[in-house]
Order: structure tokens, then C-alpha cells, then sequence
């Protein structure tokens, strides 16, 4: 690539070419961002994959899953009412 346009010389590049085409390189707030809708979308099967690994022997899936379970927040199943559910 050349470094100055042959056409208009004020002009490092020519009309339409770009100094990087890849764009500006992602922030790690953005791969923050990506990483996390990424979970959302397959968390349930990278939490089966981490225990059936966990049950196998893997000592840091192991780690992993007892270090999630001291955060997680679990909420009791609600006993259905007595009068049954739908009902007006």
C-alpha cells in the first residue's frame, strides 16, 4: 500500500481506503459484555459440563463449582396454594 495518495498528495491514503480496516480494537469492558451474554446464552450447559467434569475427578471444576455454590443464591420451590393454581 502506498503511503501517500498519487492523486491528491495532501492525502496519506487514498479516497476510500482506511488506515484500519479492522476498526478499533475492543475495550476489555466490551469483551466484559461479550463474555457475559455469551454465559447467558450457554451457562446451563457450561454448569452441566463443570460438574459432570467435577464428579469425574477434574480438581479445578471441583473448585470452580463448590467456589459458585458459596455465592449462588437459591430460591425455595413455593408449595402450590390450597385452593389450586388459575382458579378465580
Amino acid at each position: 500500500m502506498a503511503k501517500f495518495s498519487s492523486e491528491n498528495p495532501g492525502l496519506r491514503f487514498p479516497e476510500g481506503r482506511s488506515a484500519n480496516p479492522v476498526g478499533r480494537p475492543r475495550t476489555v469492558d466490551r469483551l466484559r459484555k461479550d463474555v457475559a451474554r455469551e454465559l447467558v446464552q450457554h451457562g446451563a450447559v457450561l454448569a452441566k459440563m463443570a460438574v459432570r467434569k467435577a464428579l469425574e475427578g477434574d480438581a479445578q471444576c471441583l473448585a470452580a463449582c463448590v467456589s459458585l455454590l458459596g455465592s449462588a443464591v437459591v430460591e425455595p420451590k413455593r408449595k402450590p396454594s390450597a385452593g389450586g393454581e388459575g382458579k378465580d
